[in-house]
């Protein structure tokens, strides 16, 4: 009986937490659609005119994009290293193992992608002084970087869709990348972080809330906190690029906090259903010996 109602606390919890992350990218996505404009004073300047909060442009290879690809890799391999270890160790973190996975290699192609826009804005020869919107972008390239550009955005959703879709069959989010890849299509240069982040905001939320009342135990509740947590930064970015985002990577605090959180939120889910067990065990053999 007391599990229960410690499960019921989590569960209650973690769909407390989803609803806030929901609420604060609503907001977030609004606010971006209608105000995302030098005259509204209401974001950071320097954030309006990309969408992101960018540093060390001037410096080769090492772009608030270029910074993205570097540690995205580093802590999705650190993070991956992690999921190796500790994944299959309960059965109550399934959910938990499946999440981390996918949102692990997701990120890897999210930080990949940064790098081939950072090609794009620093490196391509016929780059313009500032990247227009993805359409006008692709179609503006070479060929060969044109053809990959076209395969790269989709499998760049694929990726993260499956991190935040896990139970969702590969075949239907095939179709659903293809659909947000070209739904982003019309979105201004400045609109492509908001709309990626609602719609990976929007899928993990509503999909976490349906799951079943047994299966939202306490790793239910880590990983609606660690998305709670992510769902606030881009505020700071937006908010304060060149006051606090910019020292410490501009964007890169953001790309950052994922892998962070869902390893920090993954690790704790593991450290609680272990002592736990332990406890229980423990408990146990004592009863044992006191008969």
């Amino acid at each position: 009986e007391p599990n229960i109602m410690l499960t019921m606390s989590y569960a209650n919890l973690g769909n407390l937490l989803h609803c806030v992350s929901l609420i604060s990218t609503l907001i977030y996505t609004v606010l971006v659609l209608r105000f995302a404009n030098t005259e509204s004073g209401i974001f950071d300047q320097e954030w309006v005119i990309n969408g992101f909060c960018l540093t060390n442009e001037d410096i080769p290879y090492w772009s608030s994009h270029d910074l993205c690809l570097y540690y995205d890799s580093v802590l999705c391999f650190l993070g991956w290293g992690v999921y190796q270890k500790l994944r299959n160790s309960h059965p109550q973190m399934k959910n938990a193992d499946d999440s981390l996975k996918f949102n692990l290699l997701g990120h890897l192609g999210h930080g990949i992608l940064h790098g081939f826009i950072a090609y794009l804005q620093y490196r391509d020869p016929n780059r313009s002084e500032r990247m227009p919107g993805i359409r006008k972008t692709v179609f503006q390239m070479d060929v060969l970087p044109q053809i990959i550009g076209v395969f790269l955005f989709p499998a760049f959703w694929f990726g993260l869709l499956k991190g935040v879709l896990p139970k969702v069959s590969d075949k239907n989010l095939v179709m659903l990348s293809l659909l947000v890849s070209v739904g982003q299509m019309p979105f201004k240069a400045n609109q492509n972080f908001m709309y990626v982040q609602s719609i990976l905001v929007v899928c993990f939320t509503v999909a976490s809330l349906q799951l079943p009342q047994i299966e939202k135990n306490f790793d239910y509740f880590a990983m609606a906190f660690a998305g709670m947590i992510i769902s606030f930064v881009p505020w700071i970015e937006c908010m304060a690029c060149e006051s606090i985002a910019s020292k410490v990577g501009g964007h890169l605090i953001f790309d950052a906090s994922i892998p962070i959180s869902l390893v920090s939120a993954y690790v704790a889910s593991w450290l609680h259903f272990n002592s736990t067990e332990k406890y229980h065990k423990d408990a146990a053999a004592k009863a044992k010996k006191v008969h």
